[in-house]
């Protein structure tokens, strides 16, 4: 078997603690040799776990001295409280834009921020309603592809549906390039009444318009360059989300959104 690093053991000595014990649980050194043997296939002696939990102290990390009744030792919580762990949940939990699928998988993680068995006593007690969710697992992938655009910042091309993709009303088609009809300059993405929209500016608009990124398909980003900043700046009033969003729904045969005041499209 290959020789284990003394970092990689630090630091799994480090996780243990932080996994599986808190204020309320104390983790004995049997246990930490369970997990090591577990994780990586060895054990540690005591004075290695005496070294390993100094170094902790050294690097500002808050650890008990050796609790006989308890008898081990604890990590004192420096992650996330339960409550703020239930603010976190609820958050994914209430986000329309997320499927259930993911929210499951998203819960999943956030109970493992912190100790293992609060987060599961949280995790137990929350209750999803898919009945609002998004069914369209693409967004995640919608949302990478735009992020990545923007970050190199590169132009895209996608198809858009003004209604629902799910059904494949009124997308559409690519044109005779094999590239989709829209061609915009990715700005940022915004999240509003619990959707996720593209902000962008069309090359034969130059106004800014936004996309829901749930009703876009076939994202490809091309070689070309997003416009200049100067371009960008002409409209950095209606870029300023945060400042000047102001959101009207209504339901007819779509659902029609402006944000921005009169500076800005919605798609």
């Amino acid at each position: 078997m290959e020789k284990v690093s003394n970092n990689i053991k630090f630091c799994a000595f480090i996780n243990i603690l932080r996994t599986y014990s808190s204020e309320d649980v104390s983790i004995s050194i049997k246990e930490i040799n369970y997990h090591m043997k577990k994780k990586l296939g060895i054990t540690l002696d005591r004075r290695t776990m005496y070294a390993y939990i100094k170094d902790m102290r050294n690097i500002g990390l808050e650890v008990s001295g050796y609790d006989k009744e308890k008898e081990g030792y604890f990590l004192k919580d420096f992650f996330f409280k339960e409550y703020e762990l239930k603010l976190l949940m609820d958050s994914v939990k209430a986000s329309k834009f997320i499927t259930k699928k993911k929210t499951e998988e998203l819960l999943e993680k956030i109970s493992t921020l912190n100790f293992i068995f609060r987060g599961r006593i949280v995790e137990s007690n929350v209750f999803i309603d898919d009945s609002g969710k998004n069914i369209n697992e693409k967004i995640y992938d919608n949302l990478n592809l735009i992020n990545e655009a923007i970050t190199q910042n590169k132009k895209i091309t996608f198809n858009y549906c003004q209604n629902d993709c799910n059904q494949g009303i009124g997308c559409n088609e690519k044109d005779d390039n094999g590239k989709g009809h829209l061609k915009v300059n990715p700005i940022s993405m915004v999240n509003n009444h619990e959707n996720y929209y593209l902000v962008s500016i069309q090359d034969n608009l130059e106004e800014i318009t936004y996309y829901r990124i749930e009703n876009m398909k076939s994202i490809e980003i091309l070689e070309e360059e997003i416009k200049d900043p100067s371009f960008i700046e002409n409209f950095s009033y209606g870029l300023n989300a945060s400042d000047n969003m102001e959101t009207i729904i209504a339901q007819d045969l779509k659902e029609y959104m402006e944000i921005g005041g009169n500076n800005g499209t919605k798609y």
